[in-house]
């Protein structure tokens, strides 16, 4: 599964903005990514203060084959003293 870590903004003058979420291009008001099928995903978090001022954040979410997935090893253990 994937949990969205979300964005906040905050602006020195307004105090209340609005975040326009996208995923793969596609406005959202949650963000899903499927995780059954690989592939790349891009969420976009973006947002317009009143001077027309635009902050843009990028999250690139990889969803990678469970067979074809990098398996980590454990770390070896060391010799007792």
């Amino acid at each position: 599964t994937y949990a969205d870590l979300g964005a906040s903004v905050t602006d020195n003058v307004d105090g209340n903005l609005n975040i326009v979420t996208t995923v793969d291009g596609v406005e959202v008001a949650v963000v899903s990514v499927d995780t059954s099928t690989a592939g790349i995903h891009e969420v976009v978090y973006k947002s317009t203060d009143q001077a027309g001022n635009i902050g843009i954040a990028t999250r690139t979410v990889i969803v990678e084959d469970a067979v074809q997935a990098p398996v980590s090893e454990p770390p070896p253990e060391e010799p007792a003293p």
